[in-house]
Formats: C-alpha cells, structure tokens, sequence
C-alpha cells in the first residue's frame, strides 16, 4: 500500500519524500582530509536521527555541468522511526534582530505542504541538523560556544550531497522515495568556561 501523500501534485511535478536522515555517530572531520576520501569513515557506525529532530533540507535544481540555481531550504521534523513516514514538513517563522538581519526560525507547530519538485529534473540536496536559524540572506547560520552542527560533507564519498534524479519510485503513481546520504558532525561538542585566575 503507497504511504499517504502524491494527492492534489501539481501538474509536471512530483512529490518528494525522504527517509529519516543519518549521520555518523561522534565523529568529527579530520582537518586536511582530501575530497572524496572514504577510508576515514569505513566502518563507523551510522544511526537515525532521533524522533524530535529538525533539519533544513536544501535542495537546488541542476542547470548543467557543476551549476545549480539558487538552493531553497525546507524545514522538517522528525516524528517516527520508520523509513519513509517519519519526516514530516513544518513552517517557518521571520524575525529581525538588532542589527537589522532577517532570520529563518523553525516553526513545528505548524505543518506545511509537501515537497514537489519538477519530474525527470536532476536536484541536489543538502541536510543541516539540527535546525538552527538561518540568515535569509544567504542562509548562512552562527557557530558559537557550545553549539554544534552536522551536514553532508563533500570531503567523503559516503557524506557528499547527492545529485538526485527526480523520477517516479517503482509501484508508486506520484511520489518519489528518497534515501541522502549520512551527514556528519562539522564542529567539536565541547563548551568552554573562561574564569578568571586567582
């Protein structure tokens, strides 16, 4: 039995849906590690990101050879395990701070459309977990003490954002199934307390 979803797609598009992201468990890139590098990350351990999570999933449609259009970030949460039903579409809020800066915050309270993107067209995607605000602008976001991040990470083969081909899953009449590859943690999980000496 198809999942539920693929109602009401838009003509020439079709609707997206991933499985539940993964990453790497407790590991850190090593600094200097060339591109597309496998033999750091045989082996190790991979888990799914637990019920409760948020991500950004970006996703850029291909234009040609190594050119994108401007990526568009989609808020999701993590509400089951199971493959496939568990990542659910949420809203988004804006605010400015002090500086006059525009912000994306996460809003899961409020459940959005699905995905749809344009059929037989090659996209890549990209997951920032969790979900930290982001500037409109550039959707860049702030890295500081005590934070941290986990994406895809073009340093590894097993971690590289994917180039997907969005095309119809076998069985499925409007719905596209899938799977990105892990992610994996881009800065140190430590917090540092500055005292003053005696």
């Amino acid at each position: 039995k198809e999942m539920e979803g693929g109602t009401d797609v838009p003509e020439g598009k079709v609707e997206v849906r991933f499985s539940v992201p993964s990453l790497y468990d407790g590991i850190s890139p090593v600094g200097g590690t060339k591109a597309l590098d496998s033999e750091f990350l045989d082996g190790k351990m991979i888990e799914r990101l637990p019920v409760g999570a948020t991500i950004w999933l970006s996703y850029a449609k291909k234009t040609g050879d190594d050119a994108y259009e401007k990526a568009v970030v989609k808020p999701y949460i993590v509400k089951s395990t199971e493959d496939y039903m568990g990542l659910y579409p949420c809203g988004t809020e804006e605010y400015t701070d002090e500086e006059s800066v525009t912000w994306l915050k996460i809003n899961t309270e409020k459940e959005e459309a699905p995905l749809y993107l344009d059929k037989n067209e090659t996209y890549n995607f990209k997951v920032l977990y969790p979900a930290h605000d982001l500037k409109k602008e550039d959707l860049k976001f702030n890295i500081y003490n005590g934070r941290w991040a986990c994406t895809n990470d073009p340093r590894y083969a097993q971690t590289v954002s994917k180039d997907i081909d969005i095309k119809l899953t076998a069985g499925s009449q409007k719905v596209s199934y899938i799977e990105l590859n892990p992610m994996v943690n881009q800065t140190a999980r430590i917090h540092f307390e500055i005292a003053k000496g005696e």
